[in-house]
């Protein structure tokens, strides 16, 4: 599959405007290229079953088992390995293990869906591999398989979902949009391109309604319609912009990227992003050989 234009396009100028993440943006490029694989679309079980468990406050995924093609999927990991390792950088010693035996990309695929850091640890020791770099390689991979689920699953999604994290993939979400001339309150889940409604006020993270406690940082003239969203209960921060209309689900990572000063401006004043996940999925991720 191949990229759109608009994503190939501001993929590009990113890179050329910070030379130092092109490593990164490469392996953006690379997992971006296959959404809307057969590969992906293939494994994600019909949603049916799944949308009563959202009234709960489960996301979509939770005890969900994707049947992914083995041999696509270990085709595609190693790939994204040996990408990872000639553009240098962090992950630069993952070369051997593109070539290891040893790896499972399907349970790499499953810790990565959980946000396990726990168990992504421990294959960067039986890869030795740096456990950082195999989190943001495993982090990037399994982005197609997250939007394969949230693209078949997207219609019937629950309207009035109430939870800070993401109603499919239960990750925090990366950014809040203020969106059309009404500015309704819409956060986005970079991970799977999540998209619900929600009050304007609160934190998504401590469910936090002080308005005393809750504040924002605002950049300059010329970034007016970039903020940062703050809460002083659980000191944690969200980036929000004000947009006509919703960021297509694939361009997520650009605006994050782009908006790397917000993330700056917010840990210089004390706030933090939460280490853990939203929800903590129990899903599983098994082999379909054909």
């Amino acid at each position: 599959m191949e990229m759109s234009t608009p994503l190939a396009t501001g993929l590009a100028e990113l890179a050329c405007d910070h030379p130092e993440w092109r490593p990164w943006l490469t392996l953006l490029s690379v997992a971006h290229g296959t959404f809307g694989d057969p590969l992906w679309a293939r494994a994600v079980p019909d949603g049916a079953t799944l949308m009563e468990q959202a009234q709960s406050g489960a996301p979509l995924l939770e005890g969900a088992v994707l049947s992914v093609d083995a041999e696509g999927a270990d085709r595609f990991m190693r790939r994204i390995f040996g990408v990872a390792e000639s553009n240098g950088g962090s992950a630069a010693p993952l070369e051997a293990a593109a070539h290891d035996p040893r790896l499972d990309s399907l349970a790499i695929l499953e810790a990565a869906i959980r946000q396990d850091a726990r168990g992504l640890s421990r294959w960067a020791t039986i890869l030795s591999v740096e456990p950082a770099a195999l989190r943001v390689v495993a982090g990037v991979a399994v982005t197609p398989l997250l939007h394969a689920c949230r693209c078949a699953w997207q219609d019937g999604l629950t309207q009035g979902w109430t939870r800070g994290y993401c109603p499919v993939c239960g990750a925090w979400p990366t950014l809040a949009e203020a969106r059309g001339l009404e500015r309704s309150r819409h956060l986005r889940c970079g991970r799977c391109g999540g998209d619900w409604r929600t009050d304007w006020r609160g934190c998504p993270f401590c469910a936090n309604e002080d308005h005393a406690t809750l504040g924002s940082l605002v950049g300059d003239e010329s970034m007016e319609s970039r903020t940062v969203e703050t809460c002083e209960a659980c000191e944690g921060y969200l980036k929000a912009i004000t947009t006509l209309k919703a960021t297509p689900a694939d361009a997520l990572t650009l605006v994050d990227l782009d908006s790397v000063e917000l993330d700056i401006a917010a840990l210089e004043h004390g706030y933090v992003r939460p280490e853990d996940s939203g929800y903590r999925l129990r899903v599983r991720v098994v082999g379909a050989w054909r």
